[in-house]
């Protein structure tokens, strides 16, 4: 089921989730950290998406991980990495994705994470962190919900 999926284990435990700076479509600034604190981690399942609207995949995964969120299956960061708020908010709206928790992330802050490319994600359970190296399906992200 995870075969098309590098998964590595990034940390032990979610206390350890790097502080890369973020802002808010807003401007605010922020942190990963705070955000998987704060923003999200409702549910026992956070992943965090390293996206960009101009990455075909990303715009393939974007829809399968709202409806994951709208389900209840899981909480879901979507970072877009290396865009302006303006065309980040144009994108979501004109796809229908209003619905995702965004933040930005300039390309040198998400690099210090050592995610290959896009689509990325670091999925948080429990006291574990993993990063997921490409485009997740639906199948996908429902084991990643059972992983321990």
């Amino acid at each position: 089921m995870l075969a098309s999926l590098l998964l590595v284990s990034a940390v032990t435990t979610a206390s350890a989730v790097p502080d890369v700076p973020l802002r808010t479509l807003a401007g605010t600034p922020t942190t990963l950290r705070a955000a998987v604190r704060t923003g999200v981690g409702r549910k026992r399942t956070v992943l965090v998406n390293f996206w960009a609207s101009w990455c075909g995949p990303c715009r393939d995964e974007l829809p399968v991980l709202l409806r994951a969120q709208r389900e209840g299956r899981v909480d879901v960061l979507a970072v877009n990495v290396g865009e302006s708020a303006a065309t980040v908010r144009r994108f979501l709206d004109r796809e229908g994705l209003g619905g995702l928790h965004v933040m930005l992330a300039r390309p040198a802050d998400a690099a210090v994470l050592g995610l290959p490319g896009l689509p990325a994600s670091l999925v948080l359970k429990g006291a574990g962190l993993r990063k997921v190296f490409g485009p997740l399906r639906d199948d996908q992200i429902g084991a990643l919900t059972r992983v321990r």
